[in-house]
């Protein structure tokens, strides 16, 4: 079962960088959780696939499999992780974005620019999550998670949910 805290990893093939970043989050301070700090790209999207983390800060140009390279794997299957691109190449900034990158930092201004960006990532994150779906009847209340329904459908005079996890959640509205 996973816990409250919003899960990160990091992926640089530079472990110095790797470190910084490690420094400049204050988990603690912030309810985060340090999952995994990698430094090539089959083992980011290794890391993703298992632990599903809510955020994932990697680099571009890594061994192997490239930062883009997972992203877009990752994107294929409809995982929701927020991703940071951090990278010394600017090139790829419009490829990010349309991957769905939630920002793109230059490695030489990391220090200034990763406060402001990690506080709209939980902030983003944060709202994301208080966003729900109420079925009310006769019977309960049931609350969902708008980012847990993968689709909904009507089967007579039941609103049936699937959820991400496959569950079906079947009541009649009130």
């Amino acid at each position: 079962m996973r816990n409250d805290r919003i899960r990160i990893v990091i992926a640089d093939d530079e472990q110095n960088i790797c470190e910084m970043l490690k420094r400049l989050i204050r988990f603690d301070d912030l309810g985060l959780e340090l999952i995994g700090m990698v430094s090539n790209g089959e083992d980011l999207r290794n890391v993703i696939v298992r632990e599903k983390p809510d955020i994932v800060i990697t680099d571009i140009k890594m061994p192997g499999m490239n930062g883009l390279e997972v992203l877009k794997r990752i994107r294929e299957m409809n995982s929701d992780s927020l991703f940071i691109i951090i990278s010394s190449y600017h090139q790829y900034a419009v490829v990010g974005y349309e991957l769905d990158v939630f920002r793109y930092l230059v490695k030489g201004d990391l220090e200034a620019g990763f406060a402001p960006c990690m506080e709209a990532a939980l902030k983003k994150i944060n709202s994301d999550n208080q966003k729900h779906y109420f079925i009310t009847s006769a019977r309960k209340r049931i609350k969902i998670p708008c980012k847990d329904i993968m689709y909904c459908h009507k089967e007579s005079k039941m609103s049936v949910f699937v959820t991400n996890s496959g569950e079906l959640i079947r009541e009649r509205r009130a």
